[in-house]
């Protein structure tokens, strides 16, 4: 039975006799063996995660979750470590992956590495500057820019172009307008031969 005294947790006589009890040292000894709490609990193991399925099939929340799997066509194939972050993303894809788990020691035989090296020591070994790496601005902007202002200043000319070629139609056709009521109506059956 456990009792609080000035603060702290107490373990009273009932506790220690129980203790005495061989499961209880069972309990202890499992309790010793417990995982170091960090930014997430590591598993242990590895998942071979493959796309099964057309992503453009299904809607815009799966699709977020399989590029964030580095997943965006039918057929591709990841490795993932087996993380709580990582099972969350998996199980709201679960229709549309296939999953296979390894342990970390047959993950070992498979790509060859000896076992008393461990992959941090791995993962040092790697250069910062290896993978995807930095953002960097593109060398086409620049010239994407330019294309696109000219395509905007090009789009301009013509919209006032045609502004001013609806201006002057108009005042054609109010010219001939004034024009034809300038001119007097003659009869249809009157005919004039010149000077009589």
């Amino acid at each position: 039975m456990l009792s609080f005294q000035r603060g702290r947790l107490a373990v009273s006589a009932a506790a220690h006799a129980a203790s005495s009890h061989p499961q209880s040292a069972l309990g202890a000894a499992h309790a010793s063996q417990r995982m170091t709490l960090g930014p997430y609990r590591v598993v242990g193991n590895v998942i071979v995660v493959r796309c099964i399925d057309h992503p453009f099939k299904h809607f815009w929340e799966v699709n977020k979750e399989l590029r964030d799997l580095r997943l965006e066509f039918k057929g591709q194939t990841v490795v993932v470590p087996d993380t709580p972050a990582v099972r969350t993303k998996l199980w709201r894809v679960r229709h549309v992956v296939k999953l296979d788990m390894l342990d970390l020691d047959e993950v070992r035989q498979l790509v060859g590495v000896p076992t008393h090296i461990k992959f941090q020591e791995l993962r040092q070994q790697i250069p910062l500057n290896f993978g995807r790496g930095r953002g960097r601005r593109s060398p086409f902007a620049r010239s994407r820019v330019a294309f696109h202002s000219l395509r905007s200043q090009r789009l301009r000319d013509i919209l006032e172009r045609d502004a001013v070629e609806k201006r002057l139609l108009a005042k054609r056709k109010a010219l001939r307008a004034g024009q034809q009521q300038q001119k007097p109506l003659e009869p249809a059956g009157s005919v004039s031969y010149g000077a009589d």
